[in-house]
């Protein structure tokens, strides 16, 4: 979801896919929909930076419980957050204490930036081997090398310690 419709008409430029029955992007402030709408959702992509970073709505732990409500046992949030240290180490805490630990964060390809994966899946995350195989499987499909990305969730998976 986007709360700004000119950021929405620019999905081309950023080649956001078009809205189908998998997909689809919701004009709506996010804090609001996520507590309200009915549905739940595979996935919660958040990347909700405004022109003084992540808004504090969207940055305390009530959001995060909302999206853990919202995605049910086996969703997946994933949210692109500042790589400030400090910032981050309290995003990522607060989003664990929503998603019972099940937390791991990844540096983003571009400098800055870090993505965080939260479920509540019991399976969650997939150990090291099963992200590997699923990598090899999908790099043989097309351009994406994404045994590439893979080894930046690696040190991640490697390091993650169940509660």
């Amino acid at each position: 979801m986007e709360i700004d419709p000119e950021v929405i008409a620019l999905r081309d430029r950023f080649h956001v896919p078009a809205d189908d029955h998998r997909f689809r992007v919701i004009c709506a402030d996010g804090v609001d929909y996520v507590a309200q709408a009915e549905g739940r959702p595979d996935i919660l992509f958040l990347d909700g930076f405004d022109n003084r970073g992540l808004p504090l709505a969207l940055s305390e732990r009530a959001f995060y419980d909302s999206c853990r409500k919202r995605l049910g046992r086996a969703g997946l949030l994933v949210a692109n957050l500042c790589d400030n240290s400090m910032a981050f180490t309290v995003l990522q805490h607060r989003i664990a204490g929503s998603f019972d630990g099940r937390v791991i964060g990844v540096p983003a390809e571009q400098y800055g930036n870090r993505i965080v994966f939260a479920s509540c899946d019991p399976a969650f995350p997939p150990p090291w081997p099963v992200v590997k195989q699923a990598a090899a499987d999908l790099s043989c499909r097309g351009s994406v090398d994404y045994m590439l990305k893979a080894r930046r969730i690696e040190p991640a998976l490697q390091r993650w310690i169940p509660r």
